[in-house]
């Protein structure tokens, strides 16, 4: 299996939900997302532990955001395309998934990570 960068989440994720990034208010998650969300998930799964360097709260958000999609795509897959995805804190899932990417390998200060939201840890090696 291919190793895969915390970028190549947050690259996957800003593609297909340009909202992410910005934290768009109003930004809807639907069924029809529902492949584009399990990719990002296995994405997230695939990325080596020793580079998922959060905080223990962008942790449990990612946590939460993981727990939120996959509770998601289980509810479309047995009932259809109902309802929209819950958001996690204020925000959709995917935008909390990027958040917690995004923030991966950056010093815990929210001042210089809001600054260098484009630094990940493989850019330190």
């Amino acid at each position: 299996m291919a190793r895969v960068m915390p970028s190549q989440v947050v690259q996957t994720i800003d593609e297909l939900f340009p909202h992410a990034a910005k934290n768009a208010p109003g930004a809807v998650l639907m069924a029809q997302h529902g492949s584009q969300l399990l990719g990002i998930m296995k994405l997230v799964k695939d990325v080596p532990d020793e580079l998922i360097m959060l905080t223990a709260a962008d942790y449990s958000e990612l946590i939460l955001a993981e727990s939120t999609i996959e509770e998601h795509l289980a509810h479309w897959r047995a009932r259809g395309d109902i309802g929209e995805m819950a958001r996690v804190k204020g925000v959709d899932a995917a935008s909390v998934a990027w958040m917690s990417a995004a923030t991966s390998g950056i010093p815990p200060n929210p001042a210089c990570r809001c600054a260098h939201a484009g630094y990940l840890l493989e850019d330190y090696h």
